[in-house]
């Protein structure tokens, strides 16, 4: 599977639509998820994805830039870009991985399941825990928690790997991202040997 492929397969898990071309429709479910464009960077190239009934004006402005400038902007020329237009952009960054190793049952000893979660317990506390974020017929995305006082003892990757573990025995696909500047996060991904196909920027 290509890096296009998963990144529709992604929003479209996220958003809970199908995408129409290069527009991200908007429901009554997802118009606060839906971000104003998406500009994703993966091996292959760019892409740009726009909120369903975005003004033109924005849209235009947004055609009249490359993606990968607009992948790049720093916070000043983004603000300048939002004044431009009346508006104002937060940008979100995020980077994206797919899963594809079953991981061994051996690799999570101390994880149990409950309520759904894959968690790691210490003295009948949740010290770390796994769960599907968005949950589709295809592919399932993980979250991942762990309590401060019991990071670096590899727990998170325990209920990632068993997480990984069912979503994939179950023939799905097996999704985790973080926001870029992530530096647990990303290693989390690598200990997982999660793999990259794409960083996204969102123009909320």
């Amino acid at each position: 599977m290509g890096p296009r492929e998963l990144i529709r397969l992604e929003a479209e898990l996220e958003y809970g639509v199908l995408l129409r071309g290069d527009v991200i429709p908007v429901t009554p479910e997802n118009t606060a998820n839906v971000s104003r464009m998406t500009v994703v960077r993966h091996a292959d190239g760019y892409e740009m994805f726009f909120r369903e009934g975005l003004s033109e004006a924005e849209r235009v402005a947004f055609d009249s830039l490359s993606a990968e400038l607009l992948f790049t902007l720093d916070v000043d020329e983004v603000t300048t870009l939002g004044t431009s237009l009346g508006t104002r952009y937060p940008i979100v960054d995020c980077r994206w991985y797919w899963i594809r190793r079953v991981p061994d049952p051996a690799e999570f000893p101390d994880v149990v399941r409950r309520d759904g979660r894959f968690v790691v317990l210490q003295n009948e506390e949740v010290a770390a825990e796994a769960w599907s974020s968005q949950c589709g017929a295809r592919a399932e995305e993980v979250e991942v928690e762990t309590r401060p006082e019991f990071r670096r003892r590899g727990y998170a990757r325990q209920v990632v790997a068993a997480w990984t573990h069912a979503v994939l025995t179950e023939g799905k696909i097996a999704l985790y991202s973080h926001l870029t500047a992530n530096d647990a996060s990303r290693a989390l991904a690598a200990s997982v040997g999660a793999t990259w196909y794409a960083d996204t920027r969102e123009y909320v």
